[in-house]
């Protein structure tokens, strides 16, 4: 059946590429794989009835199992891409007072006064334009990781789907997957691309003088 090939392959791909802060977050791949080689070495080779209602018995317990992966997966996208918002809009807000003029003069002392007081309000931690460079690029960091947990869960779903259908000679594995993980939040938001966009063309056109 290829068994080692398909589970040694993606298992190193997926070891390689996730982010060790979040390894409990990722879909639990081998556990999954494990599961689906058990049941398929345990099943009764006769009666085909028996292995009908043998292998339907295993689709409700390892479905079980996709959806519980499946809600965990959605639940920490969803917290990380609100971190991610928060913290755009945070620095986005900081750069516009960074960026506009400071000239002081008798006119102007009360609108200095009034921002410098606004800053002190919004607890600011940038207090030099090469920090806030630093706070964009970590932000740029943890968009680029959140895309790559998309990328690797998805791939992740479609593999051990594809091996459910190749194993127990059927369609549901891939059918389950287009019903529910294709239009998942974790999979169908577009977000983390938009705000990775953003990120770069503010710092390009604020930050950097138009290099990228």
């Amino acid at each position: 059946m290829g068994r080692d090939l398909f589970g040694i392959k993606f298992s190193a791909h997926l070891a390689a590429h996730l982010t060790p802060e979040w390894r409990s977050q990722y879909l639990q791949y081998e556990a999954m794989v494990a599961i689906l080689y058990a049941a398929f070495d345990r099943a009764p080779s006769h009666a085909e009835t028996t292995r009908y209602r043998y292998f339907s018995r295993i689709d409700e317990r390892f479905f079980a199992y996709c959806n519980k992966e499946l809600l965990k997966m959605n639940a920490f996208f969803g917290e990380k891409l609100s971190e991610s918002i928060r913290r755009f809009e945070q620095l986005r807000t900081e750069l516009n007072y960074f960026k506009k003029p400071l000239r002081i003069n008798e006119s102007q002392q009360s609108i200095v006064q009034r921002r410098r007081r606004h800053r002190k309000l919004l607890r600011s931690n940038y207090n030099h334009i090469d920090d806030l460079k630093l706070a964009f690029s970590e932000l740029y960091l943890l968009l680029i990781l959140l895309q790559n947990y998309q990328t690797l869960n998805y791939m992740g779903f479609k593999k051990v789907l594809t091996k459910h259908d190749k194993l127990f000679q059927k369609l549901n594995g891939i059918e389950w997957l287009k019903i529910n993980i294709d239009s998942s939040p974790f999979v169908s938001n577009q977000q983390v691309s938009s705000l990775i966009d953003e990120v770069e063309t503010v710092v390009t056109d604020h930050l950097e003088n138009g290099n990228r």
